[in-house]
């Protein structure tokens, strides 16, 4: 029991440990609002995650490398009448040696670099095909999503016409409710910023009636146009409405006076 107490999921941590195509991937959080559940890498991103198995060798010296071939072959080298006839003659084959291994070190860093750029190639193929994939699974939930809250926007829209016996009022009702108007409110002006519904009438003079009740700058719902409306109060000190979005910003035409 105590070893599962201590997995990520008991401590507040990731749980996921995704390797190979999944590398990279964390886990999702905040779906309506994170975008993609999953975004593919370009090649080039693929390729500057690998680290090269090809590394320079601090410690060799081509000089050095040189040298320790041309000391014996000057040493076993037969004589050709001069000092430095000898010492070039001697050169050749340690030169020679030098460069071929320079040559297929040369070769060999391409071929692993050739190598690596063909894997995040493929890498990145298989990361646009699950991108794909899931963006495809993601569109269907949402699809089905709407879907129901079709269902429920019906559904909700038949049982209040038979209350405000209005399609108007009952539809935007069911909008309402549906689209959890009371919680986007507050989200957004403050949890006790809701006011609750305008159910028609005159709205001017609900205006003036709920502001003599303390209702300054608390958001409403307007069943006959389906807008969400903040009372305020004007220069001359009457009470009048301002359309504004569940976001906070006041949209444009943002006074309303007119009378039903």
């Amino acid at each position: 029991m105590s070893k599962i107490l201590r997995r990520p999921m008991f401590r507040g941590g990731p749980t996921n440990r995704m390797t190979g195509i999944m590398s990279g991937i964390e886990d999702r959080q905040n779906y309506q609002d994170a975008g993609p559940v999953f975004k593919a890498r370009t090649p080039e991103e693929i390729r500057a995650t690998y680290k090269s198995p090809v590394q320079e060798e601090k410690d060799f010296d081509p000089l050095t490398t040189f040298l320790l071939q041309y000391g014996p072959a000057l040493a076993s080298a037969k004589p050709t009448g001069s000092l430095i006839g000898t010492a070039v003659g001697a050169a050749a084959g340690p030169i020679q040696s030098m460069l071929a291994e320079q040559a297929e070190r040369k070769k060999y860093r391409r071929d692993v670099e050739a190598g690596l750029s063909q894997m995040a190639m493929e890498q990145a193929g298989r990361e646009q095909l699950l991108e794909r994939e899931l963006a495809s699974k993601e569109a269907i939930a949402q699809k089905q999503l709407e879907a129901m809250g079709g269902e429920r926007l019906q559904s909700l829209t038949d049982k209040y016409f038979s209350i405000y016996n209005d399609f108007i009022l009952a539809e935007n009702r069911a909008k309402h409710d549906v689209n959890n108007i009371p919680g986007l409110v507050r989200n957004k002006f403050g949890k006790d910023q809701y006011g609750g519904l305008l159910e028609g009438g005159d709205i001017d003079k609900q205006a003036q009636k709920l502001g003599k009740k303390d209702n300054e700058g608390k958001v409403y719902y307007d069943l006959t146009d389906g807008r969400t409306k903040r009372l305020r109060k004007d220069v001359t000190g009457k009470y009048d409405w301002e359309i504004v979005s569940t976001q906070g910003e006041p949209e444009e035409g943002c006074r309303s006076t007119s009378t039903r």
